[in-house]
Formats: C-alpha cells, sequence, structure tokens
C-alpha cells in the first residue's frame, strides 16, 4: 500500500504537467511513453521508501532482503 501511494504521489511531482487523470484498464498494452513514466514513479517511490544511504547503512548489518523489507515496511 505504502509503495502505490509513494507512486502514485511519484507521477503527482514527476509529470504534475500532465493534469489530465484517467484510470488505466489495459496496463499490458502501455506505450513507450507511458512505460517510461511507470518506471520513474516506480523509482521515485522506492528512493522514498527505501533512501540509498539508509538501505547501505542497514546493509551493512543485516544482507537478508526480507529484513530488509520488514525494516523499511515494503515487501521483498
Amino acid at each position: 500500500m505504502a509503495f502505490t501511494i509513494a507512486h502514485e504521489i511519484g507521477h503527482f511531482i514527476l509529470h504534475d504537467k500532465e493534469k489530465e487523470t484517467f484510470r488505466r484498464l489495459d496496463a499490458i498494452n502501455l506505450d513507450r511513453q507511458d512505460i517510461i513514466k511507470e518506471e520513474e514513479a516506480n523509482w521515485f517511490a522506492a528512493s522514498l521508501l527505501m533512501p540509498y544511504s539508509e538501505i547501505m547503512k542497514w546493509w551493512a548489518n543485516t544482507q537478508e532482503i526480507k529484513k530488509l523489507a520488514i525494516v523499511f515496511g515494503v515487501s521483498h
């Protein structure tokens, strides 16, 4: 849930010039521009929820993905 919210915030911040809101029914048939926007929003969400510097601090202590997911409240 947190990732989805962060992802949508990413769209709002990164793609704010596009005021059009729509519901995508067929995510399989995205054009290249939409795929890029989705990747950007995913990157934003991951960076917001799991800042690189914090990941590296925790990674030094435990290199277990499941533990890190719990710490950052994300899915593994």
